[in-house]
């Protein structure tokens, strides 16, 4: 009897009229419609017989006999099957249609797209981003952190914001600091987060990685670990993060990670520092199958200041040379699929949601204040006041969520806009609060990116 049940790497929300399939292992994501919801939401962890799922679905649905529930399961099954988000035990099961073409979930190509819009009416924190230490073992001169006094998010108070945030229905949780793995219980925090079956990303410069922590992240099934590496020139990644010797550290943990199979990224922004050889972080990792990422948008301080900014941000000319080199080592890369050269057209209609924060996505910091999104220090509550259901449905967070295209009409014009996510958190930090007009600089980036990907 063949049995059916949800790939490790498949984690799924239903939000009553629509549900969401994501796999963290191809990244491939889908949205139900209401009874392919009802369908998939019977399919659990343990291999189920299909007769046995279609029970279940039977007990909803009497009307409808029991085969043609069994023959709706098994088309359904087909339609999703090309996307590994199940397991097979037992005989095989014959499928009607290998191809898959079912009228109740999307392309992936869509979906970021649906899911703003459907949030923007309905907001659900999918993305939640949790900073549980504002520890940090390094001094990194872009870092956007004014000080990195010690203090540890406690973890009964870490563990009781997962819960909350589970019951929003949240599926996308990164942990960071600071640097998270200087957080006492940084591995149980993990462990609770991967119970409550969040799909897990994990953000550390990898410096205090050890056989412990690998051996429970490897464990763990995390969808990634996110490192920063800013050269493949040892000098040049150290006087970043003005810590001798934490190249080699964090080199050691991207190889260590890498030969247990757990998925990795790299974060590489592009500054001053690093202006002539970031891109040695791409030719080297690529190759290797590594996403990298490399951002040219150095940021103020949360508190404002500038001091990193004036030390380290390109100039307009030295942008249109980075923009060119990411361009082209995107293009190489291109086959492997490690690097998204084919951006998808931003939507430019008035009533569009401008971006996820504070409709699908929120940030909780290590002093338990609650953010739209991580870089958007604009604060909408506190968990020691209110619970965060409370803090997402109060009326803090409504000119976040209320924001649309109409109220960036530049934006709208610009030729350009194919090539930019607008992002009022940017504003609001370079501007010192105004989140309401976009800023000059993040102009420039995203004319430097369209030129050199040759898209007037």
């Amino acid at each position: 009897m063949m049995k059916i049940s949800l790939n490790k790497n498949t984690f799924y929300r239903n939000f009553g009229d629509i549900g969401y399939l994501f796999n963290q292992s191809n990244l491939v994501e889908t949205i139900l419609d209401e009874i392919g919801s009802i369908f998939l939401s019977n399919i659990s962890r343990y291999p189920t017989s299909i007769r046995e799922v279609s029970k279940k679905i039977h007990a909803q649905f009497q009307e409808t006999d029991i085969l043609t529930i069994e023959n709706d399961l098994i088309e359904f099954i087909s339609s999703l099957e090309q996307n590994s988000y199940f397991d097979f035990h037992g005989e095989p099961l014959k499928f009607k249609n290998e191809a898959g073409s079912d009228d109740s979930h999307t392309a992936t190509s869509e979906t970021s797209y649906i899911l703003k819009k459907y949030f923007q009416k309905k907001p659900t924190p999918l993305f939640a981003h949790l900073e549980v230490t504002s520890a940090c073992n390094l001094k990194c001169v872009h870092c956007y952190w004014p000080n990195h006094n010690v203090n540890h998010l406690p973890t009964n108070d870490a563990l009781r914001v997962l819960d909350e945030l589970r019951a929003m229905k949240c599926l996308h949780l990164t942990l960071s600091g600071g640097e998270a793995l200087l957080h006492p219980d940084i591995l149980s925090i993990i462990r609770y987060a991967r119970e409550l079956d969040f799909s897990v990303t994990l953000m550390t410069n990898g410096v205090k990685l050890d056989y412990q922590h690998l051996k429970e992240l490897k464990k763990a099934n995390l969808s990634a670990v996110q490192l920063s590496l800013y050269s493949m020139n040892e000098s040049v990644h150290d006087s970043i993060t003005r810590v001798p010797g934490s190249y080699a550290k964090t080199i050691s943990a991207i190889n260590q990670l890498l030969e247990l199979d757990i998925p990795i990224k790299i974060a590489c922004p592009v500054m001053k520092q690093n202006y002539d050889s970031f891109i040695s972080v791409s030719e080297h990792y690529i190759p290797l199958g590594v996403f990298v990422d490399h951002d040219m948008e150095i940021i103020p301080k949360t508190d404002f200041s500038r001091d990193n900014i004036d030390e380290c941000r390109l100039s307009e000319n030295e942008l249109y040379i980075a923009a060119e080199k990411i361009h082209n080592i995107s293009a190489i890369s291109k086959s492997e699929k490690n690097i998204n050269i084919e951006k998808p057209k931003n939507t430019r209609a008035p009533d569009d949601p401008v971006c996820g924060a504070g409709i699908q996505m929120l940030s909780i910091s290590n002093t338990g204040d609650v953010y739209p999104c991580p870089t958007f220090k604009y604060k909408i509550g506190n968990i020691y006041k209110s619970s965060l259901s409370d803090i997402w449905h109060s009326k803090e967070i409504f000119p976040i969520r209320s924001l649309t295209m109409s109220d960036y009409r530049k934006c709208q014009a610009c030729k350009w806009g194919e090539y930019c996510s607008i992002c009022p958190a940017n504003f609001y930090i370079e501007s010192g609060g105004n989140y309401r007009t976009p800023q000059d600089f993040f102009c420039k980036v995203t004319e430097a990116t369209a030129r050199a990907n040759r898209k007037p």
